[in-house]
């Protein structure tokens, strides 16, 4: 089953949270990495989703 969690990433111009379906947070934060190569990348589990 695949979990909600938002990608922190720390972008020259600001922070930004991208949102991330996955089955694991290291399998998001892998995600993360692969989209914003080269910058700072933090996942957390979105609570409070219908379905949580």
């Amino acid at each position: 089953m695949s979990r909600l969690f938002d990608v922190i990433v720390d972008l020259p111009e600001g922070i930004t949270v991208v949102p991330v379906f996955s089955a694991d947070k290291a399998e998001a934060l892998e995600a993360g990495k692969e989209l914003f190569p080269a910058h700072r990348v933090t996942v957390v589990l979105k609570e409070g989703e219908p379905g949580t």
